[in-house]
């Protein structure tokens, strides 16, 4: 019963940690514009002040992994931790630019080092009867913080300006961080595996190694700098040098380190655990997933605050249907788990957002608002009950003393899917709505501008039918671009869909075969 009690003390340190990060992640978009006025920043600073964060997360994902199998997770979790400590002090007595750059970069590598870590000791620790139930209670952590970002942001912007996020940041970390230094097991399972593992032979036939890999780390960390370049580039032109450049290197810089990590007698990450078909579907589901969240979180908020023009706070409560669908489908997770099994349930979950992404793109056609209420709860049901069913599925076959490879390998395709929606649905956006506003207004003397903030600006500047008209094309575009973004995407998820389901199919039969 204590060994019980102090595991549920430590679960609720780990998701106080988790939420207070995911808090970060949506306030401090709310408190840009403040940012920005404060500092004169330009519209580039306010993109790498938002980006900096999820390139550094993405970086040191795999290192972060790497010693989390060698010297324990709890250690690198601490670490990361007490570095996000320093990051939100930083930011909070900023003067420049460049400081609050170092800042949220700071902050990405600590959220990169804590995250992966803090599901691979719940996984590790808790057993295997109830690791569903403490994921589930992880996922519902993270799933928190996301709306209570733009309200703590806020608040905090209100009371003592854009400082004071990095504040709060601040001292709700070192809290956190005494709690997980309080309840955090010293040595859990994986630690314990690998000192035996070294005392037999340094680990010979083991794919853990003392030994730092550190062209592989460099390879890593450039290709995912040069991808998250890239894809953050692309939100403005796609097809532009400083966007194809940085992707191909990426490219480039990522197969070179999966070919020298699968033949290099020290690696980095455990690429092998691909090979597991649980593990590997998985990590395209948890890509997928947050592909849709990120890109939903990305488009819904300018839809409504700049085409519907309600505040920021009208807009974080219109967003509850989904989050608080996905709290509910989170919630509901280990029922799905046992009625229908992983591998089902992750169909099942990945069939429910694309089918609300599909309700979504009507309901912002026919600008019926229940409509898309309705649409966020199905795709937020799969949301939320789609994480922990898939991080409970891949980690059916792998190993407890590779679980911290395996935990960074699947947060990089979290990453990976948060990068690739903001990108990609940005670029989707943007050029469609470039598209239809130049449509609308090719009769006219008025000129098409490629954001809907931008247009709304310069309607607000031109007086009678000709601003009017501007204000109503922006708006039509906006919505009409959306919309067809959200069947593309919908579309997208059914193909991927299929596809799993068919290969998946072709593997079971050639097992059967004798």
């Amino acid at each position: 019963m204590e060994k019980q009690h102090r595991i549920l003390l430590m679960l609720v340190s780990l998701c106080v940690a988790e939420a207070i990060i995911f808090i970060n992640t949506t306030a401090f978009n709310l408190a840009l514009p403040s940012v920005a006025g404060s500092l004169h920043a330009s519209t580039a600073a306010q993109q790498w002040m938002v980006s900096i964060y999820s390139l550094c997360f993405l970086a040191i994902l795999l290192v972060s992994g790497f010693f989390g199998d060698l010297i324990g997770y709890r250690r690198v979790l601490l670490s990361g931790l007490v570095l996000y400590a320093v990051a939100a002090v930083l930011g909070s007595v900023a003067h420049t630019i460049i400081l609050v750059i170092v800042a949220r970069g700071l902050l990405g590598l600590a959220a990169g080092m804590f995250i992966p870590m803090g599901l691979a000791t719940i996984t590790s620790v808790v057993s295997p009867g109830d690791n569903s139930k403490a994921v589930t209670l992880w996922t519902v952590a993270g799933t928190l913080g996301i709306p209570l970002g733009p309200v703590i942001g806020g608040l905090m912007t209100l009371l003592m300006g854009w400082r004071g996020l990095f504040v709060f940041d601040a001292v709700a970390i070192v809290i956190a961080l005494v709690l997980n230094y309080l309840f955090m097991p010293r040595q859990h399972q994986s630690h314990i595996q690998n000192n035996q593992n070294r005392q037999n032979h340094q680990l010979k036939n083991s794919k853990i190694s003392t030994r730092f890999p550190i062209i592989q780390a460099t390879l890593i960390v450039v290709a995912m700098s040069a991808l998250s370049v890239g894809l953050i580039n692309a939100q403005t032109s796609f097809l532009s040098f400083t966007t194809l450049f940085p992707l191909c290197c990426g490219i480039l810089f990522a197969v070179s380190f999966s070919f020298l990590t699968l033949h290099a007698k020290h690696q980095l990450t455990d690429l092998t655990l691909m090979r597991f078909t649980s593990f590997q579907v998985s990590s395209i589901a948890l890509l997928l997933l947050n592909f849709v969240v990120f890109g939903i979180s990305f488009i819904l908020p300018t839809y409504f605050q700049e085409a519907k023009g309600h505040n920021a706070l009208m807009s974080g409560i219109m967003l509850m249907p989904m989050i608080l669908s996905a709290i509910v489908g989170a919630l509901l997770s280990r029922n799905i788990i046992g009625r229908f099994g992983e591998k089902t349930a992750c169909f099942i979950n990945l069939a429910c957002i694309g089918f609300g992404l599909a309700v979504m793109a009507l309901a912002i056609h026919l600008d019926l608002y229940i409509l898309l209420s309705l649409g966020q709860i199905i795709a937020g049901i799969g949301m939320g009950a789609g994480q922990p069913v898939a991080f409970s599925w891949a980690f059916v076959d792998v190993p407890v003393e590779r679980m911290g490879k395996g935990s960074s390998l699947l947060t990089v395709f979290q990453q990976l899917g948060s990068i690739l929606g903001i990108g990609i649905f940005g670029s989707v956006q943007g050029a469609l709505y470039f598209q239809e506003l130049t449509r609308e207004l090719n009769n006219t003397r008025l000129t098409a501008a490629h954001t809907i903030t931008i247009s709304l600006q310069q309607a607000g500047k031109v007086s009678g039918a000709s601003g009017k008209l501007l204000k109503v094309s922006a708006i039509k575009a906006y919505e009409t671009a959306g919309s067809i973004n959200f069947v593309i995407s919908a579309l997208v998820i059914f193909v991927i869909l299929l596809i799993l389901i068919v290969l998946l199919h072709a593997c079971s039969v050639k097992k059967s075969i004798p």
